[in-house]
């Protein structure tokens, strides 16, 4: 299939954004499991085929709205 690699710019680790995204049954793929040295990355991998369920984009949007009140 095809793939998008995006990454947020304030996550270090995209290994915890996936973890909270299994939670509410969305699968994203952490960077690192992709990496040679499997070194923590921002990046992270989408399925392309999966990008238009809305699940996915209410769960970035409540994550993104979380980081801005953080900071």
């Amino acid at each position: 299939g095809m793939y998008l690699w995006a990454r947020h710019p304030d996550i270090a680790d995209s290994a915890e954004l996936s973890n909270r995204a299994a939670e509410s049954d969305i699968m994203l793929g952490p960077g690192h499991l992709f990496m040679p040295d499997l070194q923590p990355t921002a990046w992270m991998r989408f399925n392309v085929a999966f990008c238009n369920d809305e699940r996915l984009f209410a769960f970035l949007e409540q994550h993104r709205r979380g980081l801005q009140a953080s900071s």
